[in-house]
């Protein structure tokens, strides 16, 4: 493929890019440049794929820069710009539809003749719902805005002209050479030519991309390496090809031409990323291959999948349902407006604004004015006020100090909207290493032919074993030799103490490396062409020839090293299924796999060694191949693939080991704590089955008396007969007793096919827990999203790279902040620091989310509707003709002002129970998950409370004023009724909160009395005006109401007396027909009033 080509498809792709970030930005605002891993959203496949290479074509980059294609390395994060902001915000909120409704009723306010009400208090109302969401927006944006601006502005050094000169990150472009030094943060994607250390090695941080902090190294290939000034990098005319711009952050590959003459193999070892830390080295140069959206950082600025909780949905459907109420409710009262037009006609002080000759024109003139009327079936401040609770309620999640560790590091929220359904989950799949253990591994024992190695009773028992002379001396010199050079380990030696620090990509790796130091085989250096292992105290350097990496089609590692003797020899370790079929069968294999079972049971990690001498011919052919392989642009990793099989085989076996992975602190009350609380756990390893089981058994997944169910059938057929036989089981004589399923990896891919997905769906509903092992993260993501299909709420934990799929499959996604790095706690919903955090998580906040939330939905439509409901009733006291009974301000403030207050403080402080109870009663969980009580049963509660009390106020005032006399100043007109009934609806809605609410605290106490001063303050204000808005209606009118002792007593009636009937019906089903919650708050009260030892469930 020619250049022109390859810029040409270079453009090509970097529009794609740019579409793809823009449409992505549109959605969520809160990614930032320094603090991308918030938003870094992988797909499933690319995230549970990641070893495999994109193919998507390569694309050529020059050194001479005139021949590149120009692009930019500006940074763009924010979603607005000064001039963008208003429309696409505008977009935004339009976008949903209660806003949308709120336009249609302002724009029908503002017809001439058509509102009852001034149009100015539509109009208000609803700029006041997109002013606070503008606000937010734009506050959000504007923290974007700096973080782009530091990151655009940030300085380096680019070799121009023979020169060192500083320029802005954003001046940086395709093609230039950037000297970076130790601290300095990488401003964009550069391959390494040169740096200050030997052999051409850096060392690198990759926190800001993938969240983990142990360093890795970077090295330059060995013809670039002596380009270390800027007089030697200017006259290298260097070519580059390499993949084109993709996301994937552990897979790349190039090649690098000198001259037009040479070409040299790059891989990942070679470029360093945008937003890396250069570490432990002084300086490194480097040519720039991606700049700006073209950036890995940037192509990783993706949106999470949007999760909708299931009050969200249960709260639409509420909507829509009172939508329809109300159209009914409209159309009802246009036609029964049609029905007094004769008596319309015959009253010359009622205006006839279309014409009554014309019904179908009067019927639509009365919709359009009933339709104002009733818009206040909608609480318009709901949403407003729910949004700012769910914020709250998160802050307070992560303010908990229950759920901090040692270390200050607790819970943080990466979304509030889920908060809720934390308490109605029913599955919770959880993978095991650094989410149910510490992953902090030791190396626990070792078996070589028939010698046994258990490290906690014999430390450092290998070295004394050689050193006697025992049996089998030779080959576990050579295990031991194995164990500390296949790796990929750094070491780090401590200035001061001269201590050796071990540091790798893999905690087993550095706990092999430190058992085999521990035993006498020191690994004291460990660079890319060699490696120095202190034998008993003899050194011994090992020239590094070829390392064939591990991944996860390959499950195993190798390293080809040439020893002092100048022998080459090959060192392989990974799992048994993938290393013992390679083996040539010098030795039994028998005895090892009776060690790795023995191990396996034991709980511990297994990894094989095997052990393979390469005459120096064989080795320059493999060479041969694997350099060819390496500089293939097309097809490359199946080809290494196809040279790393012919070099792995024919190996020797040495022996087996065993890392232990202890559990963390509470995990098996954690999930005995689920598993009571009717959840169904499931367990996703990679590990061997007896490993597995082991595992589940210590931590309380298996109970003592399980039936375990293994899935064994690797058919479609058999698979389906193992499912049948199992459902009989869990629905026949058993039913009732914990069952568990166990089942691995090649087995899952028979059960989800088409014809037994739904039987094994059914099967994980009736049992209690789940295991399933030799499992990969796309399997992992695929359970989850079988699950998640059957409609019940899925819970999601892990800790890892490979775990964030499956996070982001689940309803909800948890993150352990661990030791694989933060991908996962990055890509979730909510990161928690241990596991055991989960049980308070979900028990105590999910739970008070859901009560508190449900509460402010119910209560702001039942507070609307007694409102609505006394409109409507005056719409037939009058006959139909729009007249509004309620003042217009008084109205708009109804929800902005008036009753605000009160909801919002549920919304944030109720408690229906003790969080130390619900967080050690699993039923109060289980009850929530299974029961309803905030269901349909309850809303039409609401619903008919609101229509009782909005009648019995509107009765009770209406009869009154029409017995009123004139002994005042001023005649009980239209304005003082209204007045005088919609303070009965304050006082009654605001005192229905005593009823409602189980936790008083001083700040609900607060609101309460500002809602009533308030109200009491506004008709005080609002009165004293003679003329306001061209009208003198409420002039004086609050001193008329306020020295009439009926007014007084109908709002004590209406505020305590129609709450009668209200706290009886409650008293008698607390009583009567109580709920597992009512028994547990009649306990405690009795606890209480004994004052004995508090409550314990």
């Amino acid at each position: 493929m020619g250049s022109n080509s390859l810029e040409s498809d270079s453009m090509v792709v970097s529009d794609l890019s740019e579409e793809k970030l823009t449409s992505g930005e549109a959605k969520d605002g809160s990614v930032s440049v320094h603090d991308i891993g918030n938003e870094d959203a992988v797909d499933t496949e690319r995230s549970v794929a990641q070893h495999k290479a994109p193919n998507q074509g390569h694309y050529a980059v020059y050194t001479d820069k005139q021949k590149n294609q120009k692009e930019s390395n500006y940074v763009r994060t924010a979603k607005y710009t000064i001039l963008t902001f208003l429309p696409l915000n505008l977009f935004e909120q339009f976008r949903k539809t209660s806003n949308v409704y709120f336009l249609l009723n302002m724009l029908v306010a503002i017809l001439p003749g058509v509102s009852p009400i001034f149009p100015l208090t539509s109009i208000t109302a609803l700029l006041f719902v997109l002013a606070a969401a503008a606000l937010k927006d734009a506050f959000e944006d504007r923290r974007r805005h700096v973080s782009d601006k530091k990151a655009n502005s940030t300085l380096c050094w680019v070799v121009r002209s023979g020169k060192l000169q500083q320029v802005c990150a954003h001046e940086v472009q395709l093609g230039d050479t950037i000297k970076m030094e130790r601290g300095c943060e990488f401003v964009a994607d550069a391959v390494i030519i040169s740096t200050a250390l030997e052999n051409g090695m850096c060392y690198i941080e990759t926190a800001n991309l993938d969240g983990e902090t142990n360093m890795k190294p970077r090295r330059a290939i060995e013809p670039t390496q002596h380009l270390s000034t800027p007089e030697l990098i200017e006259k290298a005319d260097m070519k580059i090809t390499c993949d084109m711009p993709h996301p994937n952050l552990v897979s790349w590959q190039g090649v690098l031409q000198i001259h037009d003459v040479n070409q040299y193999s790059l891989d990942l070892s070679n470029i360093v990323f945008r937003g890396c830390k250069l570490m432990n080295t002084p300086w490194a140069y480097g040519v720039v291959v991606y700049v700006g959206k073209s950036t890995k950082m940037m192509q990783n600025l993706q949106i999470k999948p949007s999760k909708f909780s299931l009050l969200d949905k249960n709260l639409n459907k509420m909507v829509l349902t009172l939508l329809g109420i109300q159209q009914c409710m409209l159309l009802v009262l246009a036609g029964l407006s049609l029905s007094v037009v004769d008596t319309t006609r015959k009253s010359f002080y009622l205006q006839d604004n279309v014409g009554s000759s014309n019904l179908f024109f009067l019927f639509v003139f009365n919709y359009l004015t009933f339709f104002v009327l009733l818009n206040f079936m909608m609480p318009i401040s709901l949403f407003v006020t729910l949004e700012m609770c769910k914020a709250v309620q998160a802050g307070f999640m992560e303010m908990d100090m229950f759920m901090k560790n040692e270390d200050g590091d607790g819970v943080s929220a990466k979304t509030s909207n889920l908060n809720e359904d934390l308490s109605q989950i029913k599955y919770i799949f959880s993978d095991k290493t650094g989410t149910l253990t510490e992953n902090r591994m030791v190396f626990a024992q070792c078996a070589v032919g028939e010698y046994v190695h258990d490290e906690a009773k014999s430390a450092g028992g290998i070295q004394e074993y050689i050193q006697r002379g025992g049996p089998d001396k030779v080959r576990i010199t050579d295990f031991m030799c194995g164990l500390a050079l296949c790796n990929t380990v750094l070491c780090n030696v401590e200035e001061k103490t001269g201590s050796i620090r071990y540091e790798g990509p893999s905690t087993d790796e550095v706990a092999l490396v430190l058992g085999a130091s521990q035993n006498g085989f020191v690994l004291t250096s460990h660079t890319a062409k060699q490696a120095v292992l202190e034998v008993m105290g003899v050194a011994t350097t090992y020239e590094i020839l070829l390392v064939l990496d591990f991944n996860s089609d390959r499950k195993r590692m190798s390293v080809i090293l040439r020893n002092a003797l100048g022998q080459i020899i090959l060192y392989m370790k990974g799992a048994d299924s993938h290393i013992m079929p390679l083996m040539n069968g010098i030795e039994d294999p028998n005895k090892c796999i009776a060690d790795l079972d023995s191990m396996s049971r034991e709980g511990l990690r297994t990894l094989v060694f095997g052990y393979k001498k390469i005459p120096p011919q064989d080795f320059e052919r493999y060479r041969s191949l694997y350099d060819k392989a390496s500089i293939m642009l097309e097809g490359k990793e199946e080809e290494m693939a196809k040279v790393a099989a012919e070099i792995e085989h024919d190996i020797t076996l040495l022996g087996c080991t065993g890392v232990e992975d202890r559990l963390q602190d509470q995990v098996p009350e954690t999930i005995r704590f689920f598993l009571d609380a009717g959840i169904v756990v499931w367990m996703l390893t990679g590990d061997k089955r007896e490993t597995a089981v082991n595992i589940a058994a210590s931590s309380k997944l298996i109970g003592d008396c399980s039936m375990l169910h293994f899935l064994t059938a690797t058919n479609v057929t058999d698979m389906c007969t193992q499912l049948e036989q199992a459902l009989s089981k869990c629905m026949g004589e058993e039913k009732g007793q914990w069952h568990t399923i166990v089942i691995e990896g090649e087995s899952l891919i028979s059960a989800l096919e088409p014809n037994n997905i739904s039987a094994f769906r059914q099967l994980g509903e009736l049992c209690s827990s789940a295991i399933c092992c030799r499992v990969t993260p796309l399997q992992k993501a695929q359970i989850v999203a079988t699950f998640q299909k059957g409609g019940k709420p899925v819970l999601a934990v892990g800790d890892g790279a490979n775990d964030v799929s499956m996070i982001q499959e689940g309803k909800v996604g948890i993150g352990i902040k661990g030791l694989e790095g933060s991908q996962a706690a990055l890509a979730s919903d909510y990161a928690i620091a241990q596991f055991k955090h989960l049980r308070r998580l979900v028990a105590v906040h999910g739970r008070y989310s859901l009560v508190r939330n449900w509460i402010l939905v119910y209560y702001s439509f039942y507070k609307n509707l007694v409102l609505s409901f006394s409109i409507m009733m005056y719409t037939y006291h009058c006959a139909f003709s729009g007249q509004t009974l309620f003042d217009s301000w008084a109205l708009t403030l109804f929800n902005m002002m008036f009753t605000a207050l009160s909801p919002l403080a549920m919304g944030i402080f109720e408690k229906d129970l003790p969080d130390d109870v619900v967080e050690q009663d699993p039923k109060l969980l289980k009850e929530l998950t299974e029961s309803s009580l905030y269901g349909p049963r309850a809303a039409l509660m609401w619903f008919l409370s609101a229509i009782f009390h909005s009648l019995m106020i509107f009765v009770s005032v209406s009869y009154s004023f029409e017995q009123d006399d004139t002994a005042y100043e001023r005649t009980s007109d239209i304005w003082t009724q209204g007045t005088v009934m919609l303070s009965c609806v304050i006082t009654c809605v605001i005192f229905k909160v005593s009823l409602v609410c189980r936790t008083w605290t001083w700040v609900m106490l607060v609101a309460v009395i500002l809602s009533c001063f308030g109200y009491v303050l506004f008709l005080i204000a609002y009165s004293a005006f003679p003329l306001l808005f061209e009208s003198a209606n409420y002039h004086q009118i609050a001193l008329t109401i306020f020295k009439d002792v009926k007014f007084w007593l109908w709002n004590l009636f209406c505020g305590i007396g129609i709450l009668i009937p209200d706290f009886a019906f409650m008293a008698m089903s607390r009583a009567w027909w109580p709920t597992y919650r009512d028994r547990v708050l009649m306990l405690i009260s009795q606890v209480r009033s004994s004052q004995v030892v508090p409550f314990k469930a």
